[in-house]
């Protein structure tokens, strides 16, 4: 017997979630972050939809008030030191996410990769074309215009 379309859909698995999926709300690393950068209690508490006595409880905590003192230092720091630090986190995320089987990394990971190893030959290539080029420009005369047409 053949099944239709409909019946075929609803039978197949359904599509496993994303690896790689966003924090809800109410998380206290978002909640330390934001205090941290000199958010209000009531504007934090506002944004992550929770009572500020919440918050003032989580700030009793002793460790919510050492996350909160690490990303005050984190902030700190020169943005040059922040961007190291960034690239490495992202780095081991996405070797994570290769490590996972998800594709769009990997596909990611080889593009970027072979970005890399052309670069300096591309470089190169362009320079010399550019400079070509700005040799031939500089040496053409400059175009007349004689009874409308450019000669």
């Amino acid at each position: 017997m053949t099944r239709s379309y409909t019946e075929r859909l609803l039978a197949r698995p359904a599509p496993a979630p994303s690896r790689f999926r966003f924090t809800a709300r109410r998380c206290r690393r978002r909640c330390a972050r934001a205090l941290a950068a000199g958010r209000s209690l009531d504007a934090v508490a506002r944004v992550e939809r929770v009572a500020a006595i919440e918050l003032e409880a989580l700030l009793a905590d002793g460790q919510f008030q050492a996350l909160v003192a690490h990303y005050a230092a984190l902030a700190a720091l020169p943005r040059a030191e922040r961007l190291a630090r960034l690239a490495d986190v992202a780095l081991e995320v996405l070797e994570h996410a290769v490590e996972a089987g998800e594709l769009r990394a990997s596909m990611f990971v080889l593009h970027e990769h072979r970005a890399e190893a052309v670069a300096p030959i591309g470089g190169r290539v362009a320079a010399a074309q550019a400079g070509r080029t700005h040799r031939a420009l500089a040496a053409a005369p400059y175009p007349r215009q004689t009874g409308g047409v450019l000669t």
